[in-house]
Protein backbone atom coordinates (compact mmCIF):
# COMPACT_ATOMS: atom_id res chain seq x y z
CA UNK A 1 0.00 0.00 0.00
CA UNK A 2 1.42 3.32 -0.78
CA UNK A 3 1.72 4.94 2.69
CA UNK A 4 1.21 8.22 1.61
CA UNK A 5 -3.01 6.84 0.35
CA UNK A 6 -2.76 5.46 3.77
CA UNK A 7 -1.81 8.77 5.81
CA UNK A 8 -5.08 10.06 3.52
CA UNK A 9 -2.96 11.61 0.62
CA UNK A 10 -3.91 11.00 -3.40
CA UNK A 11 0.00 10.66 -3.81
CA UNK A 12 3.00 11.60 -2.10
CA UNK A 13 2.74 15.64 -1.94
CA UNK A 14 6.70 15.38 -2.23
CA UNK A 15 7.46 15.17 -5.80
CA UNK A 16 10.01 16.07 -7.09
CA UNK A 17 9.33 16.66 -11.04
CA UNK A 18 9.21 20.16 -12.55
CA UNK A 19 5.51 21.42 -12.46
CA UNK A 20 3.66 21.10 -15.53
CA UNK A 21 1.92 24.26 -17.39
CA UNK A 22 -1.36 23.52 -16.01
CA UNK A 23 -3.86 24.46 -13.05
CA UNK A 24 -2.30 21.88 -10.54
CA UNK A 25 1.12 23.99 -11.39
CA UNK A 26 -0.28 26.78 -10.40
CA UNK A 27 -2.00 26.39 -7.31
CA UNK A 28 1.39 24.19 -6.49
CA UNK A 29 3.57 26.87 -7.27
CA UNK A 30 4.16 29.63 -4.19
CA UNK A 31 6.55 32.66 -4.00
CA UNK A 32 7.01 33.51 -7.32
CA UNK A 33 5.09 36.46 -8.17
CA UNK A 34 8.02 39.05 -9.08
CA UNK A 35 9.56 36.60 -11.17
CA UNK A 36 6.46 35.42 -13.28
CA UNK A 37 5.46 38.91 -14.02
CA UNK A 38 9.56 39.42 -15.24
CA UNK A 39 8.92 36.67 -17.56
CA UNK A 40 5.62 37.47 -18.78
CA UNK A 41 6.75 40.64 -19.81
CA UNK A 42 9.66 39.37 -21.62
CA UNK A 43 7.21 36.71 -23.55
CA UNK A 44 5.15 40.20 -24.57
CA UNK A 45 7.75 41.94 -25.95
CA UNK A 46 9.58 39.51 -28.71
CA UNK A 47 11.43 39.30 -30.63
CA UNK A 48 14.06 38.79 -28.44
CA UNK A 49 14.45 35.59 -26.31
CA UNK A 50 13.68 35.27 -22.86
CA UNK A 51 16.70 33.84 -20.52
CA UNK A 52 16.53 32.01 -17.15
CA UNK A 53 19.25 31.46 -14.79
CA UNK A 54 19.72 29.62 -11.17
CA UNK A 55 20.89 27.02 -8.94
CA UNK A 56 20.28 23.64 -9.90
CA UNK A 57 16.76 22.95 -7.96
CA UNK A 58 15.81 25.90 -7.47
CA UNK A 59 12.53 25.32 -9.55
CA UNK A 60 13.53 27.13 -12.99
CA UNK A 61 11.52 25.20 -14.87
CA UNK A 62 8.14 24.49 -12.69
CA UNK A 63 8.37 28.64 -13.00
CA UNK A 64 8.58 29.09 -16.62
CA UNK A 65 5.53 26.18 -17.37
CA UNK A 66 3.58 28.08 -14.74
CA UNK A 67 4.39 31.82 -16.17
CA UNK A 68 3.62 30.26 -19.64
CA UNK A 69 -0.20 28.41 -18.39
CA UNK A 70 -0.88 32.06 -16.90
CA UNK A 71 -0.04 33.76 -20.19
CA UNK A 72 -2.60 31.17 -22.21
CA UNK A 73 -5.43 31.37 -19.04
CA UNK A 74 -5.03 35.35 -19.43
CA UNK A 75 -5.83 34.93 -22.95
CA UNK A 76 -8.71 32.44 -22.49
CA UNK A 77 -10.32 34.36 -19.73
CA UNK A 78 -10.08 38.14 -21.51
CA UNK A 79 -9.66 37.14 -25.22
CA UNK A 80 -7.77 40.48 -25.21
CA UNK A 81 -3.63 39.49 -24.24
CA UNK A 82 -1.45 37.83 -27.03
CA UNK A 83 -2.17 34.50 -27.15
CA UNK A 84 1.16 32.09 -25.64
CA UNK A 85 0.30 28.43 -25.89
CA UNK A 86 3.15 26.47 -24.16
CA UNK A 87 4.17 23.29 -24.71
CA UNK A 88 3.78 19.44 -22.92
CA UNK A 89 7.82 19.04 -23.48
CA UNK A 90 11.08 21.20 -23.01
CA UNK A 91 13.85 21.09 -25.02
CA UNK A 92 17.88 20.13 -24.67
CA UNK A 93 20.12 21.16 -26.97
CA UNK A 94 22.97 19.02 -28.07
CA UNK A 95 25.44 19.60 -30.19
CA UNK A 96 26.00 16.25 -31.59
CA UNK A 97 22.52 16.25 -33.30
CA UNK A 98 21.67 17.50 -36.67
CA UNK A 99 19.73 20.62 -36.91
CA UNK A 100 17.44 19.28 -38.19
CA UNK A 101 16.49 16.81 -36.05
CA UNK A 102 15.70 19.35 -33.70
CA UNK A 103 13.92 21.73 -35.39
CA UNK A 104 11.71 18.62 -36.44
CA UNK A 105 10.80 17.53 -32.87
CA UNK A 106 10.38 20.97 -32.13
CA UNK A 107 7.71 21.54 -35.25
CA UNK A 108 6.05 18.13 -33.98
CA UNK A 109 5.39 19.23 -30.55
CA UNK A 110 4.23 22.84 -31.77
CA UNK A 111 1.64 20.78 -34.51
CA UNK A 112 0.38 18.80 -31.61
CA UNK A 113 -0.09 21.72 -28.92
CA UNK A 114 -2.00 23.74 -31.65
CA UNK A 115 -4.12 20.78 -32.47
CA UNK A 116 -4.93 20.05 -29.37
CA UNK A 117 -5.89 23.32 -28.66
CA UNK A 118 -7.39 24.14 -31.54
CA UNK A 119 -11.02 24.76 -30.24
CA UNK A 120 -9.45 27.28 -27.76
CA UNK A 121 -7.53 28.86 -30.53
CA UNK A 122 -10.91 29.66 -32.55
CA UNK A 123 -10.95 33.55 -30.67
CA UNK A 124 -8.05 34.20 -33.03
CA UNK A 125 -8.34 32.03 -35.84
CA UNK A 126 -11.43 30.77 -36.62
CA UNK A 127 -12.75 27.63 -37.19
CA UNK A 128 -9.89 25.79 -38.29
CA UNK A 129 -10.43 21.96 -39.79
CA UNK A 130 -6.83 20.00 -38.39
CA UNK A 131 -7.89 16.66 -38.93
CA UNK A 132 -5.76 16.40 -41.93
CA UNK A 133 -2.40 17.55 -40.22
CA UNK A 134 -3.46 14.95 -37.12
CA UNK A 135 -3.58 12.25 -39.75
CA UNK A 136 -0.80 12.98 -40.67
CA UNK A 137 1.09 13.28 -36.80
CA UNK A 138 -0.95 10.61 -35.66
CA UNK A 139 -0.82 7.96 -38.09
CA UNK A 140 1.85 5.45 -38.93
CA UNK A 141 1.39 6.60 -42.75
CA UNK A 142 2.69 9.86 -43.54
CA UNK A 143 0.14 11.85 -45.55
CA UNK A 144 0.91 14.56 -48.54
CA UNK A 145 -0.62 17.35 -48.44
CA UNK A 146 -0.77 21.19 -50.78
CA UNK A 147 0.96 23.65 -48.53
CA UNK A 148 -1.60 25.93 -48.62
CA UNK A 149 -2.97 26.97 -45.38
CA UNK A 150 -6.29 27.30 -46.39
CA UNK A 151 -6.47 23.75 -47.40
CA UNK A 152 -4.67 22.27 -44.55
CA UNK A 153 -7.11 23.69 -42.60
CA UNK A 154 -10.02 24.14 -44.86
CA UNK A 155 -10.73 20.32 -46.06
CA UNK A 156 -7.74 20.00 -47.85
CA UNK A 157 -7.67 17.13 -50.17
CA UNK A 158 -4.66 13.71 -49.54
CA UNK A 159 -2.93 14.03 -52.26
CA UNK A 160 -0.89 11.08 -51.95
CA UNK A 161 0.72 8.36 -49.14
CA UNK A 162 3.99 9.42 -48.84
CA UNK A 163 5.96 8.06 -46.18
CA UNK A 164 9.73 9.13 -46.93
CA UNK A 165 11.24 10.91 -44.10
CA UNK A 166 11.99 13.76 -46.86
CA UNK A 167 8.67 14.86 -46.73
CA UNK A 168 8.57 15.00 -42.90
CA UNK A 169 11.99 16.77 -42.97
CA UNK A 170 11.00 19.34 -45.52
CA UNK A 171 7.44 19.60 -46.27
CA UNK A 172 6.12 19.20 -42.78
CA UNK A 173 7.80 21.83 -41.65
CA UNK A 174 6.74 24.29 -44.55
CA UNK A 175 3.39 23.50 -43.27
CA UNK A 176 3.98 24.47 -39.67
CA UNK A 177 6.01 27.43 -40.24
CA UNK A 178 3.49 28.71 -42.49
CA UNK A 179 0.34 27.74 -40.32
CA UNK A 180 2.29 29.84 -37.53
CA UNK A 181 3.13 32.89 -39.55
CA UNK A 182 -1.11 32.62 -40.75
CA UNK A 183 -1.89 32.44 -37.10
CA UNK A 184 0.63 34.96 -35.78
CA UNK A 185 0.75 37.46 -38.38
CA UNK A 186 3.29 39.87 -36.02
CA UNK A 187 4.76 39.73 -32.80
CA UNK A 188 2.09 41.64 -30.73
CA UNK A 189 -0.08 38.33 -32.38
CA UNK A 190 1.33 35.89 -29.71
CA UNK A 191 3.37 32.39 -30.48
CA UNK A 192 3.96 28.93 -29.39
CA UNK A 193 6.36 28.75 -26.19
CA UNK A 194 9.12 26.39 -26.46
CA UNK A 195 11.74 25.79 -23.68
CA UNK A 196 15.26 25.25 -24.00
CA UNK A 197 16.89 23.60 -20.30
CA UNK A 198 19.90 22.64 -18.68
CA UNK A 199 21.92 25.19 -21.09
CA UNK A 200 25.01 24.14 -19.22
CA UNK A 201 25.05 20.95 -20.13
CA UNK A 202 26.63 22.40 -23.59
CA UNK A 203 29.15 23.72 -21.66
CA UNK A 204 31.78 21.22 -22.57
CA UNK A 205 31.13 21.35 -26.45
CA UNK A 206 32.90 23.42 -28.35
CA UNK A 207 30.42 22.88 -30.92
CA UNK A 208 27.35 24.60 -29.12
CA UNK A 209 28.08 27.78 -30.30
CA UNK A 210 27.35 26.95 -34.19
CA UNK A 211 24.81 24.45 -33.36
CA UNK A 212 22.81 27.51 -31.82
CA UNK A 213 23.93 29.80 -34.50
CA UNK A 214 22.28 27.68 -37.28
CA UNK A 215 19.31 26.90 -34.97
CA UNK A 216 19.22 31.24 -35.10
CA UNK A 217 18.47 31.16 -38.69
CA UNK A 218 16.32 27.76 -38.89
CA UNK A 219 13.59 28.41 -36.12
CA UNK A 220 14.52 30.68 -32.94
CA UNK A 221 13.37 33.89 -35.06
CA UNK A 222 10.57 32.25 -36.68
CA UNK A 223 7.13 33.84 -36.31
CA UNK A 224 4.81 32.39 -34.15
CA UNK A 225 7.34 30.99 -31.78
CA UNK A 226 8.69 32.55 -28.71
CA UNK A 227 11.92 31.10 -26.75
CA UNK A 228 12.78 30.49 -23.35
CA UNK A 229 16.27 29.55 -22.97
CA UNK A 230 17.02 28.14 -18.97
CA UNK A 231 20.30 27.07 -17.57
CA UNK A 232 22.59 27.43 -14.21
CA UNK A 233 24.01 30.63 -12.53
CA UNK A 234 26.42 32.08 -15.87
CA UNK A 235 26.17 29.91 -18.33
CA UNK A 236 23.89 31.71 -20.36
CA UNK A 237 26.53 34.46 -21.53
CA UNK A 238 29.01 31.66 -21.67
CA UNK A 239 27.03 29.48 -23.90
CA UNK A 240 25.34 31.71 -26.33
CA UNK A 241 28.20 34.15 -26.52
CA UNK A 242 28.47 34.16 -29.80
CA UNK A 243 27.55 38.19 -31.14
CA UNK A 244 24.80 36.60 -33.43
CA UNK A 245 23.27 35.26 -30.72
CA UNK A 246 23.85 38.20 -27.71
CA UNK A 247 21.92 40.47 -29.81
CA UNK A 248 18.70 38.46 -29.58
CA UNK A 249 18.88 37.55 -26.18
CA UNK A 250 16.93 39.26 -22.94
CA UNK A 251 19.61 39.84 -19.98
CA UNK A 252 18.84 36.75 -17.48
CA UNK A 253 16.52 36.72 -15.25
CA UNK A 254 18.48 35.33 -12.15
CA UNK A 255 16.02 32.43 -9.94
CA UNK A 256 17.27 32.44 -6.22
CA UNK A 257 15.24 31.14 -3.75
CA UNK A 258 11.94 32.17 -2.07
CA UNK A 259 11.71 34.33 0.67
CA UNK A 260 11.28 32.53 3.86
CA UNK A 261 7.90 33.92 4.56
CA UNK A 262 6.67 32.20 1.79
CA UNK A 263 8.13 28.15 3.07
CA UNK A 264 4.76 27.89 5.32
CA UNK A 265 2.78 28.74 2.10
CA UNK A 266 4.82 26.02 -0.37
CA UNK A 267 4.50 23.55 2.44
CA UNK A 268 0.67 23.85 2.95
CA UNK A 269 0.00 24.30 -0.91
CA UNK A 270 1.58 20.68 -1.22
CA UNK A 271 -0.23 19.36 2.23
CA UNK A 272 -3.82 20.27 0.86
CA UNK A 273 -3.52 20.08 -2.77
CA UNK A 274 -3.00 15.86 -1.80
CA UNK A 275 -5.13 15.57 0.30
CA UNK A 276 -7.89 13.41 0.35
CA UNK A 277 -9.37 13.77 3.94
CA UNK A 278 -9.58 17.14 6.03
CA UNK A 279 -6.59 15.68 8.60
CA UNK A 280 -4.20 13.56 6.88
CA UNK A 281 -1.54 11.69 8.61
CA UNK A 282 1.97 13.82 8.29
CA UNK A 283 5.16 13.16 10.23
CA UNK A 284 6.96 15.98 9.17
CA UNK A 285 6.09 19.63 10.77
CA UNK A 286 5.99 22.86 9.38
CA UNK A 287 8.97 23.78 11.66
CA UNK A 288 10.87 20.72 10.16
CA UNK A 289 10.16 21.14 6.88
CA UNK A 290 11.55 25.13 7.56
CA UNK A 291 14.65 23.54 8.75
CA UNK A 292 15.58 21.25 6.33
CA UNK A 293 14.90 24.36 3.71
CA UNK A 294 17.41 26.97 5.17
CA UNK A 295 20.19 23.60 5.76
CA UNK A 296 19.18 23.08 1.91
CA UNK A 297 19.54 26.47 0.98
CA UNK A 298 16.42 26.52 -0.62
CA UNK A 299 16.84 23.96 -3.13
CA UNK A 300 13.38 23.02 -3.73
CA UNK A 301 14.06 19.49 -5.37
CA UNK A 302 16.33 18.46 -2.80
CA UNK A 303 13.88 19.42 0.11
CA UNK A 304 10.79 17.90 -1.46
CA UNK A 305 12.98 14.78 -2.20
CA UNK A 306 14.55 15.02 1.29
CA UNK A 307 11.13 15.23 3.04
CA UNK A 308 10.12 12.19 0.91
CA UNK A 309 13.21 10.33 2.21
CA UNK A 310 12.12 10.91 6.04
CA UNK A 311 8.62 9.82 5.51
CA UNK A 312 9.95 6.53 3.88
CA UNK A 313 11.88 6.49 7.12
CA UNK A 314 8.81 6.81 9.22
CA UNK A 315 7.15 4.79 8.13
CA UNK A 316 9.77 1.94 8.50
CA UNK A 317 9.59 2.61 11.92
CA UNK A 318 7.08 3.73 14.58
CA UNK A 319 4.85 6.63 13.23
CA UNK A 320 5.21 9.60 16.12
CA UNK A 321 1.46 11.07 17.00
CA UNK A 322 2.13 14.64 18.47
CA UNK A 323 4.23 17.67 17.17
CA UNK A 324 6.99 17.10 19.60
CA UNK A 325 7.51 13.04 18.95
CA UNK A 326 7.37 14.34 15.33
CA UNK A 327 10.15 16.69 15.44
CA UNK A 328 12.20 14.66 17.29
CA UNK A 329 11.98 11.74 15.38
CA UNK A 330 13.00 13.95 12.30
CA UNK A 331 16.35 15.32 14.43
CA UNK A 332 17.12 11.53 15.00
CA UNK A 333 16.64 11.09 11.03
CA UNK A 334 18.78 14.56 9.71
CA UNK A 335 21.39 13.46 12.66
CA UNK A 336 21.36 10.23 11.27
CA UNK A 337 21.17 10.85 7.40
CA UNK A 338 23.90 13.69 7.37
CA UNK A 339 25.96 11.41 9.71
CA UNK A 340 25.79 9.23 7.00
CA UNK A 341 26.48 11.08 4.59
CA UNK A 342 29.49 12.90 6.09
CA UNK A 343 30.99 9.35 7.09
CA UNK A 344 30.90 8.43 3.49
CA UNK A 345 33.14 11.01 2.16
CA UNK A 346 35.30 11.76 5.36
CA UNK A 347 37.81 9.02 4.75
CA UNK A 348 38.79 10.62 0.93
CA UNK A 349 38.61 14.02 1.74
CA UNK A 350 42.58 15.67 2.69
CA UNK A 351 42.72 18.34 5.29
CA UNK A 352 43.51 20.86 2.61
CA UNK A 353 40.27 19.75 0.46
CA UNK A 354 38.13 20.17 3.78
CA UNK A 355 39.92 23.39 4.24
CA UNK A 356 38.50 24.41 0.56
CA UNK A 357 34.85 23.19 1.44
CA UNK A 358 34.95 24.97 4.45
CA UNK A 359 35.40 28.07 3.24
CA UNK A 360 33.39 28.06 -0.04
CA UNK A 361 30.53 27.10 2.37
CA UNK A 362 31.33 30.45 3.74
CA UNK A 363 31.52 32.26 0.74
CA UNK A 364 27.76 31.13 0.21
CA UNK A 365 28.43 28.24 -1.82
CA UNK A 366 29.72 29.41 -4.81
CA UNK A 367 33.36 30.89 -6.19
CA UNK A 368 35.14 30.72 -9.45
CA UNK A 369 38.98 29.75 -10.24
CA UNK A 370 40.22 33.59 -9.96
CA UNK A 371 39.70 33.50 -6.37
CA UNK A 372 41.74 31.17 -5.58
CA UNK A 373 43.85 33.39 -3.08
CA UNK A 374 41.01 33.51 -0.64
CA UNK A 375 41.03 29.85 -0.28
CA UNK A 376 45.04 30.34 0.89
CA UNK A 377 46.74 29.02 -2.69
CA UNK A 378 48.98 30.95 -5.24
CA UNK A 379 47.11 29.64 -7.99
CA UNK A 380 44.53 27.83 -9.41
CA UNK A 381 46.60 24.79 -10.16
CA UNK A 382 47.32 24.55 -6.79
CA UNK A 383 43.90 24.29 -5.90
CA UNK A 384 42.27 22.33 -8.43
CA UNK A 385 43.19 19.09 -6.75
CA UNK A 386 41.26 19.93 -3.32
CA UNK A 387 38.35 21.06 -6.11
CA UNK A 388 38.63 17.45 -7.78
CA UNK A 389 38.56 15.72 -4.63
CA UNK A 390 35.32 17.51 -3.63
CA UNK A 391 33.90 16.86 -6.94
CA UNK A 392 34.53 12.92 -6.86
CA UNK A 393 33.16 12.99 -3.72
CA UNK A 394 29.76 14.93 -4.82
CA UNK A 395 30.25 17.74 -2.69
CA UNK A 396 31.06 20.25 -5.42
CA UNK A 397 30.44 20.55 -8.83
CA UNK A 398 32.06 22.62 -11.50
CA UNK A 399 30.84 24.38 -15.37
CA UNK A 400 33.37 25.05 -17.47
CA UNK A 401 33.37 27.29 -20.68
CA UNK A 402 35.25 24.98 -22.59
CA UNK A 403 36.08 27.99 -25.29
CA UNK A 404 37.63 29.41 -22.42
CA UNK A 405 38.85 27.60 -19.91
CA UNK A 406 39.55 30.42 -17.66
CA UNK A 407 35.74 30.97 -17.27
CA UNK A 408 34.17 28.65 -14.54
CA UNK A 409 31.43 28.32 -11.72
CA UNK A 410 32.23 25.94 -8.90
CA UNK A 411 29.09 25.37 -6.46
CA UNK A 412 28.54 22.97 -3.87
CA UNK A 413 25.55 20.31 -4.11
CA UNK A 414 22.68 19.94 -1.89
CA UNK A 415 24.69 16.75 -0.30
CA UNK A 416 27.25 19.38 0.44
CA UNK A 417 24.82 21.03 2.92
CA UNK A 418 24.18 18.24 5.14
CA UNK A 419 27.87 17.47 5.01
CA UNK A 420 28.27 20.64 6.59
CA UNK A 421 24.94 20.55 9.14
CA UNK A 422 26.75 17.61 10.45
CA UNK A 423 30.33 19.27 10.50
CA UNK A 424 28.35 22.55 12.50
CA UNK A 425 26.51 20.14 15.05
CA UNK A 426 29.38 18.00 15.99
CA UNK A 427 31.32 21.37 16.15
CA UNK A 428 28.82 22.54 18.66
CA UNK A 429 28.27 19.63 20.59
CA UNK A 430 32.20 19.51 21.24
Amino acid sequence: MNIYQEWGFTESPFQTKALEADEKGEALLVGRNSEIIKIQRRLHNPPKITSIEGANGIGKTSLINVAAYKCFKSFLESGNSPVIIPLNKNFQLNPSSFVEEFVNDVLMEVAQALIEHQSQLKKITGNLDTRHLNSWLNSPQIHSYSASISGLFGGGKINAINTSSGFSRSGFKKIVLDWLSELFPSHSSGGVLCVVDNLELLMTSNKAREFVEQLRDEILLSPGLRWVVCGALGVTYSVLSSPRIEGILHDPINIKKIDDECIEELWKSRIEYYAVISEPYMPLTIDSFRLLYEILNGNTRSVLSYSDNYCTWVSDNDQPQTKEEKEEYFQEWLDFESSKIFSSVSSFLRPRAWSVFDKLIELGGETSPGSFAEFGFRSYPAMRPSIKDLEDCGLVTSLQDDSDKRKKTILVTPKARLVHYHKHISNTQE
